[in-house]
Parts: C-alpha cells; structure tokens; sequence
C-alpha cells in the first residue's frame, strides 16, 4: 500500500512510525502516545478525500 501511495501521489520515501518516533526521541521529545492510523482506518473511504474539500462541499452532499 505505501509503494502505492508513493507512486500515485509522486512521494517518495515515507518514513515509518517507528522511524519517526525514534527520531523524535533522539532529539528530545518525550512521546506519549503515537499510532499507525492505516490499521483504524475506513477502507470504504480514500486517503485524499479530506483534501479534496469534498465533504463541505454542497454538491456532493446527496
């Protein structure tokens, strides 16, 4: 899924949580808590939608 994401939105190297949280740590921050939102997600909704605007936008309400 993260090579298709990469692909299709010209990203290249996302970084992990695990990677993100350790740099985090090396540099001072105390993390309470971090998750990976992919495994809590809506499969029924695509990642860009909140992007798009779409949701508060009258036309694509019905």
């Amino acid at each position: 899924m993260k090579r298709g994401i990469e692909r299709g939105t010209a990203l290249s190297g996302i970084p992990t949580r695990r990677f993100v949280d350790k740099a985090l740590q090396e540099r001072g921050f105390e993390l309470v808590e971090t998750q990976d939102r992919i495994a809590s997600c809506d499969t029924e909704t695509p990642s860009y939608l909140p992007l798009t605007g779409r949701d508060r936008d009258p036309r694509y309400l019905l």
